[in-house]
């Protein structure tokens, strides 16, 4: 009875042993075998490592076969077979999308029942502009709206900067109501979401309004002397300048003397010999096609005296001729 019973207990522990054996081998293969991912932006590497006590063994995709062994089942020609050994399977895809995000399955058979092991592939996509507005041309007082659509994965922000003075505004739409000309300029579209470096793209905001001269001087040139008359106007598009001599006829550049020298934002009247005639009022008319702007100005003899005495000099000249006479 004692041997019988030494007998028992002795299976019993060796069946214990083999159950302990089983256990740390099953344990091992479900541990290993599940999914390793690293996402990168041109491939992801699948990893299941394995045993001698997997008989089969295959990579599955939303219940799509995509090795089986050695066996490619799969038509997509960026997954490969990285490894296929007693210890480890694995594939690997090349330039990955967004389409493969999703289950991936790791399928064993052992020699007494098949296992599994899983995991969810989330693919990273950069932030990207896909859309922006193009160039806007408006009138001052006009309401401009401007979209920045972006796309990315994790949902990217989007940022409108105007790189002006630095305003910033969150939001694909940029909206600004009667916009004036300190608003002009160019406007900055940055979006990011985390994953790789931010893309930005510029928008020009053109903003149309009337003339208005900022700086005109006088001049007090002595007879013989070179002069000028300097008008500057702030105008988009740029003014168109004008001269007039006592409001009466325009100035012509090239005669009685007188040059006009216009570029973008100003205009001079040049005297290059002046004579008593070229004293007085002139008028200086900036335009575009929203208005126009007009301001005087003078050319003053240094003395005011000088045409009395010119006057009382020849008067005193015909006298004397008279006198002789």
């Amino acid at each position: 009875t004692l041997y019988i019973f030494s007998i028992h207990i002795l299976a019993y522990f060796i069946f214990l042993l083999m159950l302990s054996y089983l256990l740390y081998i099953m344990f091992k293969i479900l541990i290993s075998c599940s999914l390793f991912i690293i996402v990168l932006y041109f491939y992801l590497s699948h990893f299941c490592y394995i045993d001698q006590q997997v008989t089969r063994v295959a990579w599955l995709n939303r219940s799509n076969i995509l090795y089986a062994g050695n066996d490619k089942w799969s038509i997509d020609l960026r997954v490969q077979l990285l490894q296929y050994s007693p210890s480890e399977f694995s594939i690997m895809i090349s330039h990955v999308d967004v389409y493969d995000e999703g289950l991936y399955t790791c399928s064993f058979q052992t020699q007494d029942k098949p296992h599994t092991s899983q995991v969810y592939l989330i693919v990273h996509v950069p932030a990207r502009i896909v859309n922006i507005s193009s160039a806007v041309t408006v009138n001052e007082g006009s309401n401009v709206n401007l979209l920045c659509l972006a796309v990315g994965k994790p949902e990217p922000t989007v940022i409108w900067r105007q790189l002006k003075d630095g305003f910033t505004s969150e939001g694909e739409y940029l909206e600004i109501s009667e916009i004036n000309r300190e608003q002009a300029g160019e406007y900055e579209c940055i979006t990011a979401n985390g994953v790789s470096t931010q893309d930005s793209k510029h928008v020009l905001i053109t903003v149309n309004y009337p003339p208005i001269i900022t700086d005109v001087k006088d001049s007090r040139p002595l007879i013989g002397k070179t002069a000028l008359l300097r008008c500057e106007a702030m105008a988009v598009p740029a003014a168109e300048f004008q001269w007039f001599k006592d409001d009466k006829h325009r100035l012509i550049s090239g005669s009685d003397g007188l040059q006009i020298q216009n570029e973008r934002t100003r205009s001079i009247l040049l005297f290059t010999n002046v004579t008593t005639r070229h004293y007085g009022n002139y008028t200086c008319l900036a335009s575009n096609s929203l208005g126009s702007y007009n301001v005087s100005l003078r050319l003053i003899s240094e003395s005011f005296l000088l045409p009395l005495f010119s006057r009382f000099a020849n008067c005193w000249d015909n006298f004397t001729w008279r006198s002789s006479g």
